[in-house]
């Protein structure tokens, strides 16, 4: 008995699906306003398809990766490079967002949009994501993933503040996932005391 392999992200055809995502966001937005969109960022193909289909319709908004601490994406964009170190490339991150520890980029993703994305990137540490993660289920009755719950961070993190600064008024927040260990969760949204 076969199986096929479907790669989690560097795929074209997983590129494409993501892609979906930008355009039911240019759908619901129809005429309003959108200065930038912040994604998740781990192998590329949720930011890259998003990318691809964003810029496709409004091309000057701002595609801006979040990652967590310790994956770098920041210098690889810096240096044009997929791949900083290939003897790290496939080491994981130590994150609580489970879902998105691959370091390095996919070389689909990285040929397919690399271009399209803006060379900011936020950085989110496991104690921005915990809050992140509270304030979805306290305050917007949501269970969030960690990896889902990055760009929540970044909008929370006093960073955010210089991206204000320069003008971004409209952004939208892609916030996926809710597959997460109830441990963890309630480890992030019990009371505190």
């Amino acid at each position: 008995m076969g199986a096929t392999f479907v790669h989690p992200y560097d795929d074209a055809l997983v590129l494409a699906g993501q892609g979906t995502i930008g355009l039911e966001l240019h759908e619901q937005l129809g005429r309003h306003e959108l200065d930038a969109v912040l994604v998740p960022v781990s192998g590329g193909g949720l930011i890259g398809g998003i990318a691809v289909a964003i810029k496709a319709l409004r091309p000057s908004v701002r595609v801006i990766a979040v990652e967590p601490q310790g994956k770098e994406l920041r210098l690889c964009f810096a240096q044009r490079q997929r791949v900083l170190d290939a003897a790290t490339a496939n080491a994981p991150i130590d994150t609580i967002a489970d879902a998105i520890r691959t370091k390095a980029f996919g070389p689909i993703p990285w040929a397919s949009a690399s271009d399209l994305l803006d060379p900011t990137v936020l950085s989110v540490s496991n104690a921005q994501i915990g809050e992140a993660m509270r304030v979805a289920f306290v305050e917007m009755k949501q269970v969030v993933e960690p990896a889902g719950a990055l760009t929540l961070a970044a909008l929370l993190a006093p960073e955010f503040g210089a991206l204000r600064a320069q003008g971004l008024k409209h952004v939208a927040a892609v916030v996926c996932g809710g597959n997460v260990d109830l441990e963890l969760l309630m480890r992030h949204v019990a009371p505190r005391s």
